[in-house]
């Protein structure tokens, strides 16, 4: 039975579980790779901020609403790094065609969900990738 509970550790570790409550969501969000940066700053009354920095290049500002969708933040104008999703998230299934628009200097704009999760030492993530582990916003300051 010892054996079982160390077994269960990790996993307990690992697990995350989607946020239950908006009040949770408020605070400023990061993600940091390499020597590029997206924040993201929720806000209780509706609005966020978002700046995406790159290590070349002009850096992006943005602004909209955000509206809690069961377990998922769906943001108004979300911008995109290029390169951070596979481009057949952003086109329709049927048409292929292709439903966000792309800014000049290489992010993807459009109405995005991003599922938030509570992690099992409290840490709040969106994800912005399901598919890339390392490709979460984190939240660092309420």
């Amino acid at each position: 039975m010892r054996k079982l509970g160390l077994l269960l550790i990790p996993l307990l570790l690992i697990t995350c579980m989607p946020v239950r409550s908006e009040r949770d969501l408020y605070g400023l969000y990061q993600l940091t790779r390499n020597a590029e940066s997206v924040s993201v700053t929720i806000r209780p009354d509706h609005t966020y901020t978002q700046t995406v920095k790159r290590e070349r290049g002009p850096s992006e500002m943005n602004s909209g609403h955000w509206v809690w969708n069961r377990h998922c933040v769906m943001l108004d104008a979300f911008l995109i790094p290029d390169g951070s999703v596979p481009e057949s998230l952003f086109q329709d299934t049927q048409t292929g065609k292709l439903i966000a628009s792309k800014t000049k200097v290489g992010t993807y704009q459009f109405d995005w969900c991003l599922p938030a999760e509570r992690g099992f030492f409290g840490i709040t993530r969106l994800v912005i990738n399901p598919d890339r582990d390392d490709f979460d916003l984190v939240k660092v300051a309420p």
